[in-house]
């Protein structure tokens, strides 16, 4: 069983580089923790989830000779528990956003279809989905998506286009806007029916690098192919 207190431990080992950065308004997780950043609108909650390395719980002396779908299990289990524990310490009178670097079943990996998990640990979307967050960001799949919208489970993707996968896939961002009035989670009466806080995300396209593929005809006998594809 992996505590809080070892998770922190394992997803904490690869990002002490960025904190000779200090930027301003730059904040880097190596860590789940939650922020509370002010805003000009507001304070707004963020609790950030990086990712969990299988290799740093495979040197683990419990770990070492499990098979590997039970160290997935193992880390279902841990990412889920801590996105829990997570929820139950936030300000529930300020909007909240978790910022998870996971992968989510379900999800569309580049041009090519459903994801196929393999050796990979997902999460299942009703653990993501935490109706303690107004809107969870998602990252590590380069496809932008929304798996669920109440609460709103979004992939922005990647900026960039990073192989021929993606060719055909819009590149961009997604501008959220989170009301400050209600309280995350709490169910209010509107025309009898039941609502949220109120959270809207659209998403901005970008141009992205370019990837083009061109189809030549080789004939079998050319002797030279590479003369004619040029």
């Amino acid at each position: 069983m992996l505590s809080l207190g070892r998770l922190t431990a394992l997803v904490g080992i690869t990002a002490e580089i960025f904190d000779t950065l200090a930027i301003k308004n730059v904040y880097v997780s190596n860590r789940p923790q939650i922020y509370r950043i002010p805003t000009n609108s507001g304070t707004v909650q963020i609790v950030s989830l990086p990712w969990l390395r299988r290799s740093a719980l495979l040197t683990k002396e419990e770990t070492k000779n499990l098979a590997f779908d039970q160290i997935n299990q193992r880390l279902q289990q841990a990412l889920t528990n801590v996105i829990a524990a997570k929820a139950q310490e936030l300000d529930r009178g300020l909007p909240a956003i978790l910022a998870a670097h996971v992968w989510v079943s379900g999800a569309q990996v580049g041009s090519e279809g459903s994801m196929t998990i393999g050796q990979e640990h997902a999460l299942l979307l009703s653990n993501v989905a935490h109706p303690a967050f107004d809107y969870i960001a998602l990252g590590h799949i380069h496809k932008h998506q929304v798996l669920s919208h109440n609460p709103p489970v979004v992939y922005p993707g990647s900026l960039e286009r990073l192989d021929f996968s993606e060719e055909e896939d819009d590149k961009g961002f997604y501008l959220v806007e989170i009301e400050p009035d209600n309280e995350t989670g709490k169910r209010l009466a509107a025309r009898g029916e039941p609502r949220q806080r109120r959270v809207s995300f659209d998403f901005h396209q970008v141009t992205g690098r370019r990837f083009l593929t061109i189809n030549i005809n080789i004939e079998p006998r050319d002797a030279e192919p590479t003369s004619t594809a040029l």
